[in-house]
């Protein structure tokens, strides 16, 4: 049985493969983002208080990057109108993303081909990523899935413990309307979620349950993540290769991803497939397992 976690990684690995067509859509930049005419997304007039603050911060610091921003806004402990704006940002920015990943062909990309090769062994699947790039893959492969803690369903489960663009608090837990620009800072309440669909992931949500770019997660604890994180160990077990893909092991993720390496079995084969992985994770590997290969152009098909 095999264990895929998924990074950023595999985002910036298709806008490679996909070239030239999401040249403009670079995930480390969604700030930057230009919609096409056919999208109605206006950023400022949805996100007033957010989109100041940024254009505040670069006029002060040029050369900051995205996520470093976003860095600043996730430091705040507590619910704020800023960092509430933040996450419906990434839920509805990364949405119209997603809308142009689904118009491409991807059956020729190493990573579908990697699906539809081993999807009889693929045992359960860890997103860190809002997008629906890993969805999209199974789906196109003919692969049936789940969100574990959100939707129950049988395929292969997928746990997603940054949140995603199509999830949202059920109204059975908090039955409000929202509107952009957003009326209510209603965030980080710990709440049964459902998956929406595709047309209402477009729409103004209740909550975006998103673990922002550079923030230590403040969801660890809350009902959807916390029993992901203790099924892992049942998971673990029965992995005989656990592929990393694409993922930073820096000082924001360091804990959830040193979760997830404990839980595994030291005779567990080791994959990381990242073109430059860090130091210190291949450290942290090489304490625990003897059996590890290195996927530096994604993989071998």
């Amino acid at each position: 049985m095999i264990g895929l976690i998924i990074g950023n990684g595999l985002a910036y690995d298709l806008r490679i493969f996909s070239r030239p067509k999401l040249d403009e859509w670079n995930p480390g930049k969604p700030f930057s983002w230009e919609y096409p005419p056919f999208i109605r997304f206006d950023p400022p007039e949805y996100f007033p208080e957010l989109m100041n603050y940024v254009k505040t911060i670069q006029s002060i610091n040029p050369m900051i990057d995205d996520f470093s921003v976003f860095e600043t806004i996730g430091n705040d402990t507590n619910a704020s109108k800023l960092s509430c704006e933040a996450r419906h940002f990434l839920a509805l920015s990364y949405s119209h993303f997603q809308l142009i990943v689904d118009k491409l062909d991807i059956k020729s990309w190493t990573w579908y081909k990697w699906i539809e090769r081993n999807k009889a062994d693929l045992g359960i699947v860890i997103s860190f990523n809002y997008d629906l790039i890993i969805e999209r893959l199974l789906f196109e492969a003919r692969v049936m899935y789940y969100r574990m803690f959100v939707n129950s369903s049988g395929g292969v489960p997928i746990f997603k413990p940054h949140g995603s663009i199509d999830f949202d608090v059920s109204a059975s837990a908090i039955n409000i309307k929202n509107n952009y620009p957003l009326q209510n800072i209603v965030d980080l309440n710990n709440c049964q979620l459902r998956a929406l669909n595709k047309s209402e992931r477009f729409k103004p949500r209740i909550e975006a349950d998103i673990v922002l770019p550079n923030e230590s997660t403040k969801y660890r604890d809350y009902q959807w993540v916390k029993p992901g994180y203790n099924s892992l160990k049942l998971y673990a077990n029965k992995l005989s290769e656990c592929i990393f893909l694409g993922l930073s092991y820096n000082k924001f993720d360091i804990h959830e991803l040193d979760e997830i390496i404990d839980c595994l079995n030291p005779r567990t084969n080791i994959i990381i497939a990242n073109p430059k992985p860090d130091d210190e994770f291949i450290k942290k590997i090489h304490k625990k397992f003897s059996k590890i290969e290195f996927w530096n152009n994604g993989p071998p098909i």
